[in-house]
């Protein structure tokens, strides 16, 4: 087995891609700050209705303006953690440190995926144009870097900085892991 960690930087292309990245990613951490004040106003409201005391209403209100004074600096600062993939002995782990909302048309991931070698069926470079069924981590990337991950589960599009190397390495470690999983069973 392999003791060693490999980390790979995310490949935005050039400045201006990784700019509207994060720009997008603001307005998606945006989307849960909005809706925690929402909820903090409505539950607010509900409060100021139903309990009498004052000083309870205003410690319960402090609490959750607190929470979401949290909330919401956690989601300002997750953009700024550098992303970039890490080849562990048994996993892929990809480090985005974005907190979507799902609904978005872009669908980007969440903040954490781990890719088990196990469950990989295919990792080559991504030669179409065409993303049906895989997500792409960013809203921008570079697109000629784009590493194709396959799983039993889901497909995975990755912008690798030095991806022909990503590549081998994985390819290398899924074949060792199916040699350890065979020797185990036997």
């Amino acid at each position: 087995m392999l003791s060693n960690n490999i980390k790979y930087k995310f490949d935005f292309g050039n400045t201006f891609k990784l700019l509207i990245s994060y720009i997008v990613e603001i307005i998606e951490n945006m989307g849960i700050i909005i809706l925690t004040w929402i909820a903090i106003i409505s539950l607010s409201a509900v409060i100021l209705d139903v309990l009498p005391d004052c000083f309870v209403r205003e410690l319960i209100i402090k609490i959750f303006t607190a929470i979401t004074v949290i909330i919401d600096s956690f989601c300002a600062v997750l953009i700024f953690i550098p992303k970039r993939v890490l080849l562990t002995e048994d996993k892929i782990v990809v480090y985005r440190f974005c907190f979507p909302l799902q609904v978005t048309f872009w669908d980007i991931r969440g903040i954490n995926d781990r890719i088990l070698y196990s469950q990989i069926t295919l990792c080559q470079k991504h030669v179409s144009e065409v993303y049906l069924g895989a997500r792409k981590p960013f809203f921008c990337s570079n697109n000629n870097s784009l590493v194709e991950i396959r799983t039993k589960y889901k497909d995975y599009l990755l912008p690798i900085k030095d991806y022909e190397s990503f590549i081998c390495e994985v390819n290398k470690r899924i074949n060792e892991n199916s040699c350890s999983n065979s020797v185990k069973t036997d």
